[in-house]
C-alpha cells in the first residue's frame, strides 16, 4: 500500500486524483487532503436541491460532484479528508466498518470515544463528526470520509441550507445531522495540519504503507482530468437527474406561478396556466440554457427586463 499526502486544495484536483488512483493506478493507497472552501454534493443528487447556490457564488465557495453516492458535505482547509482505494476481491466490496476502523483507532488515541453510527457516519456521542461514501470500480473500491476538525460550521450550515420541497425530483438527498468539531474535543492543541500529519502518519504505520508522493506524469494526468470533468459545469450540474421546481414571482403586486422542467442541467421548457408578457419572455428566452445563475443572468440581460426584475427572477429561480 502507498501512503500520499495531497499537494493540492482544490476539490477538483483532489476528487480527480481520487478518480485517476481508482481507475489508472493499480496500487492500494491511503490518501488525506485538506480543500478550500467548497461544497461537494454526491453523484446522484440534484446539486441546486442540496446548496444555497446564492451563499456559494456571494462568498467564493466552489461546488463540485464527486463519484460517489451519498449525501452533500462541506470542506474548508479546517476539514481533513480520507480516502483508501484498494483492490477487492469477493462479492461484498462494499466495508465501511473496516475502512473506518483505522480512523476510528487514530482518534482514540487522542482520547476521542467515536464510533461509527447511522448512514455511515463517524459519531462522537450522538454528533457527527466525519460523513462516508464509497465507490466500485470493477475490483476496486474507493472509500472516502471527512473529519471535521476546526471547520466553520456557521458557513456550513448557510451553505447547506435549501429550499428542497420545491424541487420536485428523485435524486438522493442529504440527511441532516448535529455536527461538532474534533478541535473542541482534544486536550492537545494542533492545527488542521498538524492534525492531517498525525493521522497520515498513524494509519499508514498501521497499515505499512509507504509514504509516495505524486508524480510528474500522474499530476498532468490528475490536471487534465479536473480541467475536462470536474470543473466542468456539464458534470456539477447537468449530470443531477431530472427535475422540476415550482416558481413564484410577484410582479406589480401579482404573484405569477410557473414550474421549470430541468435535464441534463438545463431548462427544457417552462409550463405555466398564467400569460403574461414576462412570461413570454422567460418561455422564449431560457429553454436550452444552463439551470445556473450566470447563464440565466447573461439571458435575461437581452430580454430589456430591468434589473430589479432580473434579480427577483434569480431569486425565484434558486
Amino acid at each position: 500500500m502507498l501512503a500520499i499526502l495531497s499537494p493540492f486544495n482544490s476539490p477538483y484536483l483532489n476528487l480527480a486524483a481520487e478518480e485517476y488512483f481508482l481507475k489508472i493506478l493499480n496500487h492500494d493507497i491511503f490518501w488525506t487532503y485538506r480543500n478550500e472552501p467548497s461544497v461537494i454534493v454526491g453523484k446522484h443528487q440534484n446539486a441546486l436541491g442540496e446548496v444555497d447556490i446564492h451563499f456559494l457564488y456571494a462568498h467564493n465557495i466552489v461546488l463540485a460532484r464527486r463519484i460517489s453516492g451519498g449525501g452533500t458535505v462541506y470542506h474548508d482547509l479546517g476539514n481533513v479528508n480520507f480516502s483508501f482505494i484498494k483492490n477487492a476481491t469477493g462479492d461484498n466490496l462494499i466495508d465501511f466498518e473496516g475502512f473506518t476502523k483505522p480512523i476510528i483507532n487514530f482518534l482514540h488515541t487522542l482520547g476521542i470515544q467515536a464510533h461509527l453510527g447511522g448512514h455511515n457516519s463517524i459519531m462522537v456521542g450522538n454528533s457527527k463528526i466525519s460523513g462516508n461514501a464509497e465507490h466500485i470500480y470493477r475490483k476496486r473500491v474507493l472509500h472516502h470520509g471527512t473529519l471535521l476538525f476546526s471547520t466553520n460550521l456557521e458557513v456550513l450550515a448557510k451553505c447547506l441550507y435549501t429550499s428542497r420541497e420545491r424541487y420536485s425530483d428523485r435524486a438522493i438527498r442529504s440527511v441532516r445531522a448535529n455536527v461538532i468539531n474534533l478541535s473542541d474535543l482534544i486536550q492537545e492543541p494542533m492545527n488542521p495540519s498538524d492534525f492531517e500529519l498525525k493521522l497520515f502518519r498513524h494509519v499508514a504505520d498501521q497499515l505499512k504503507a509507504t509514504p509516495q508522493t505524486i508524480s510528474d506524469t500522474d499530476r498532468l494526468e490528475i490536471e487534465k482530468l479536473a480541467n475536462q470533468k470536474y470543473s466542468s459545469k456539464q458534470w456539477i450540474l447537468g449530470y443531477s437527474p431530472q427535475y422540476k421546481k415550482t416558481v413564484e414571482i410577484i410582479q406589480n403586486g401579482n404573484t405569477i406561478r410557473f414550474s421549470i422542467f430541468v435535464v441534463n442541467g438545463e431548462i427544457e421548457k417552462i409550463e405555466t396556466d398564467d400569460e403574461t408578457q414576462l412570461l413570454e419572455r422567460l418561455q422564449t428566452a431560457l429553454p436550452g440554457t444552463l439551470h445556473e445563475p450566470d447563464a440565466i443572468n447573461a439571458k435575461l440581460m437581452h430580454t430589456g427586463l430591468n434589473n430589479n426584475t432580473i434579480e427577483s427572477i434569480l431569486r425565484a429561480l434558486f
